[in-house]
């Protein structure tokens, strides 16, 4: 009995040591693997090379746009002819404050609002042709002739457009148009597609309506020479004039209208 009080003396017995060893697999949690630091540090440059380019062309973006440099400063018009520069630039809606990639992204656009708002302009195109410079190029609208509304004559294009902005005379020689209501435009359509040589030599084209065909038409000719025709197929038939004419060597009427036939003019 009197053992079991006895303190127990280093050495003896089943004792052991209070102070702890240290164990291998702690030590091995603690410590950072690496492969896994590998891993992270690929994973940190993959997320930067995705975050920061933007990033810097974002920056690069916003601040040439807040600078002059990326404002238009000049517009040129090219390929005018009947329409001033001014009348192309106040259609375009190109301004001073407007940007230079605006226009490089949307140069059609541009040029379609220039056909919108200007009748004579066929086709049109803004390109950007430097720092700061825009080209707009237009291809106008070929002025076929005139017919006369009250006391002032307004230009025919070929695509059958009346201008409204009329002038006191044609200039002298210009084709004139007579007696023509609903279908003026078609007529100047059809006229507008005649050989170039042909369609110059014309002096005037009149709404005939005779022998009950409200389509007949009257082509007087510069040579002297008339031409009878229905509108809806003297298109395809008033090639073969130039060879009638040739042929005949004379002045008077060549019919088109039904075949194609010469009546030379009376002498009496």
């Amino acid at each position: 009995m009197g053992r079991k009080d006895e303190p127990a003396t280093p050495g003896r017995g089943n004792f052991k040591n209070p102070t702890p060893h240290p164990q291998k697999g702690r030590r091995g949690v603690a410590a950072p693997l690496p492969h896994l630091e590998g891993v992270r540090q690929h994973r940190l440059r993959r997320n930067l090379a995705i975050i920061v380019p933007p990033l810097v062309l974002l920056t690069i973006v916003t601040g040439y746009l807040a600078l002059p440099v990326s404002k238009v400063s000049t517009v040129r018009v090219r390929g005018n002819t009947n329409v001033s520069a001014s009348t192309v630039q106040r259609a375009s809606g190109l301004t001073n404050s407007s940007l230079i990639p605006t226009v490089w992204l949307n140069g059609q656009h541009v040029g379609q609002r220039v056909v919108k708002h200007v009748a004579r302009v066929a086709s049109a195109k803004a390109q950007v042709t430097g720092a700061r410079d825009v080209t707009i190029t237009v291809t106008e609208h070929e002025t076929v002739g005139y017919v006369q509304r009250g006391d002032s004559y307004h230009a025919l294009l070929d695509d059958g457009t009346i201008i409204r902005t009329g002038t006191s005379a044609p200039k002298s020689g210009d084709l004139i148009f007579k007696g023509f209501g609903n279908g003026l435009q078609r007529v100047v359509r059809v006229v507008a597609k005649f050989p170039t040589s042909i369609r110059h030599d014309i002096s005037e084209v009149q709404s005939a309506r005779g022998g009950g065909n409200p389509y007949q038409i009257t082509i007087t000719m510069s040579d002297g020479n008339t031409i009878v025709a229905d509108s809806r197929t003297v298109g395809k038939k008033i090639k073969y004039y130039p060879t009638i004419i040739k042929q005949v060597n004379k002045t008077g009427t060549v019919d088109l209208e039904v075949g194609a036939f010469f009546t030379p003019k009376s002498t009496k």
